[in-house]
């Protein structure tokens, strides 16, 4: 009984790349299908990272052909299929023209997902706090990354290198005038008044 293959995620043809006139990779061809693993290894300087910027088409092959999700590398769009982390991320360009909130946004661009898991997951953060704590969206300085948080107490739970953006003070007696005891309605009507300009103001990513 012949199994049918499932599509290749991945597909190199004859793929060749050179810096300058200098060959890295010469004549690669394979395929990775749905549930296959691959791991790529080697020496320093033997093309690794090479090999996985031609994929992602941060770097343009010499000769050859190289598929995504059974498209050309140039004519595939569903960019939000495929996850990346360099290897030093901690040269990203600080001065990245991006605003906080249009980082925060950038998901709904991918099929409106990233948006609403972000604000999910901060509204998450801030239902448990317990106490007089707050939630607090951080961008930490080191990974490039926005960060959910709770800072107990106010004081405590600070991370290194993390910079605050945005609070949300949940302590009961933030609300309870308006909302009683109904914490969960008092994170929801918060997302209708953020100040997105005075949150990217506090970051460096402008």
């Amino acid at each position: 009984m012949n199994i049918p293959l499932e599509e290749p995620y991945i597909e190199l043809n004859n793929v060749s790349f050179s810096y300058d006139h200098t060959p890295v990779i010469e004549n690669l061809t394979f395929t990775v299908r749905k549930g296959e693993y691959l791991g790529i290894i080697g020496p320093n300087g033997g093309g690794k990272t090479t090999l996985i910027k031609v994929i992602l088409g941060l770097l343009h092959p010499t000769e050859g052909a190289v598929m995504l999700f059974g498209k050309d590398r140039h004519d595939f769009k569903e960019k939000y299929r495929i996850g990346y982390v360099p290897q030093r991320i901690t040269q990203t360009d600080k001065n990245f023209p991006a605003t906080v909130f249009e980082v925060v946004r950038t998901g709904r661009i991918a099929r409106l997902g990233f948006f609403e898991r972000f604000k999910k997951e901060f509204s998450q953060t801030a239902s448990s706090v317990e106490g007089s704590g707050w939630a607090a969206l951080a961008f930490c300085d080191q990974t490039r990354r926005l960060i959910p948080m709770q800072i107990e107490k106010h004081n405590v739970n600070l991370y290194p290198d993390c910079k605050i953006l945005m609070v949300l003070d949940v302590f009961e007696h933030a609300y309870y005038l308006d909302y009683k005891n109904e914490r969960a309605k008092f994170i929801e009507a918060f997302w209708n008044i953020v100040n997105w300009d005075a949150v990217a103001k506090k970051s460096e990513i402008q």
